[in-house]
């Protein structure tokens, strides 16, 4: 018993520091809280959300779901939302933990007091499940938390609270986090996507694209037993951090993949290991080949690597620049900014349903494109390195989102074609 106690305490400090770390709250907003025996664990009131440890959280003991004196365990008091998360687990029993946060992004669409269209990426609706709008009421007060609970229990997993914030809940952090990450992501790439034209129509759902499943082919490497692979698995570690500092991918395992070519197969992140936890180092890669691969992901990094033998390096993300490219259905002219064509060379568009053939990305790969985007999908960057790979990525986030942000400002001016003549003269 207490070691589940401790697990627990230990998963919800590392769980509010990946959501301060990505920008989801702030220092005192926030919350989360996961269902026990007995009772609901909890964050407390007050501590910095960016600095909590295991030993801060609070056990609020079962009692009426407006609060009372039921009495709670910890050195800190309980979130001054208690109430929504007793709501929570009152309404809709088969979840098992529940994440409250303030981003900016859900914050601003929780001021248009409408829902964004998840359906416009399929992927992401899968993760967020049915979407609810709350009414606006006190922040702590029973109103909330009763609003809370008639969506939840309704059927919404994930709710839009007006002019406050959002709220997830899932069968475990990982899985409510999962939910706010993709949700606050679609939000804003739809913002950038608008200056950019509009989004395009929702594509036909392939959710198997995006279900990343344990494989028993697929052997786990140590980064103290690689041998031959441990310069690979140091630098992958490394871009993995950066991926997830960057915010150039979101954490959800089924969502993302970074890969290097190993012999007949390739290098990436375990089955069901989230970013952030690779960000941390120490572990969590894995050998897959064509028998092994547990997940769509790896077998188009593994096709592309069979057509392309210069590409040893590829990603799979999604961010918010690139995404409001794919929503938009817009092709990525780098001759804009043309340091970004010195890197990336070209970008191309492809359909959401070319993701489903691996072929599509590695035909449409090598030579001068050094990048893809998805429309209502994801992006593919790839290089000889994981460097460059991670280069190509970088550069692609940052210039679309400029481009994005440009465009929405007033009209943009390119450099010209004789401009790009003599780029390609100086730089090949």
């Amino acid at each position: 018993m207490k070691k589940n106690t401790e697990n627990t305490q230990g998963l919800m400090a590392e769980t509010m520091g990946a959501i301060y770390e990505n920008g989801l709250t702030t220092v005192s907003g926030g919350n989360l809280s996961v269902r026990a025996e007995g009772g609901v664990w909890i964050t407390p009131s007050g501590i910095d959300k960016g600095a909590l440890a295991p030993g801060d959280m609070v056990f609020a003991r079962e009692g009426p779901a407006g609060g009372g004196p039921q009495g709670f365990a910890g050195k800190h008091p309980p979130s001054m939302e208690l109430r929504l998360h007793r709501a929570i687990y009152a309404a809709a029993p088969g979840l098992g933990a529940a994440i409250h946060v303030h981003a900016p992004s859900l914050m601003a669409a929780s001021l248009l007091r409408g829902l964004p269209r998840t359906e416009l990426m399929p992927h992401i609706a899968g993760v967020t499940g049915r979407l609810g709008l709350v009414p606006f009421a006190t922040p702590g007060s029973e109103a909330l938390g009763a609003g809370v609970a008639e969506a939840m229990g309704g059927g919404a997993e994930t709710a839009l609270l007006e002019n406050h914030g959002a709220v997830a809940g899932g069968r475990d952090l990982g899985h409510a986090y999962y939910r706010l990450e993709a949700l606050n992501l679609l939000v804003r790439a739809l913002s950038l996507a608008r200056a950019l034209g509009g989004p395009c129509g929702p594509p036909e759902p392939r959710p198997q694209l995006w279900e990343a499943r344990p494989c028993a082919g697929q052997a786990e490497v140590g980064v103290a037993a690689a041998g031959d692979f441990r310069g690979e698995l140091s630098e992958l570690g490394r871009y993995a951090g950066r991926l997830y500092a960057r915010r150039l991918s979101l954490s959800n395992p089924d969502m993302f993949c970074l890969s290097h070519r190993a012999g007949r197969g390739l290098l990436s992140g375990a089955a069901g290991l989230p970013l952030h936890r690779l960000a941390r180092g120490g572990g969590g890669w894995a050998y897959a080949d064509e028998e092994g691969a547990a997940s769509h992901h790896q077998r188009v990094h593994l096709a592309i690597y069979r057509k392309n033998p210069a590409i040893n390096s590829v990603i799979t993300g999604m961010a918010p620049g690139a995404a409001a490219f794919a929503l938009a259905g817009k092709a990525f002219s780098t001759e804009i900014i043309p340091e970004s064509w010195m890197v990336l060379g070209n970008v191309g568009l492809l359909e959401y349903g070319d993701y489903g053939d691996a072929g599509m990305a590695a035909d449409a790969l090598g030579g001068f494109t050094g990048g893809l985007i998805f429309k209502n999908g994801p992006y593919i960057c790839a290089g000889e390195t994981a460097a460059r790979a991670y280069d190509r990525a970088e550069v692609l986030e940052y210039s679309a989102r400029a481009i994005a942000e440009a465009m929405g400002a007033g009209e943009i001016r390119a450099p010209g074609a004789e401009a790009m003549a003599a780029l390609r003269a100086a730089f090949g």
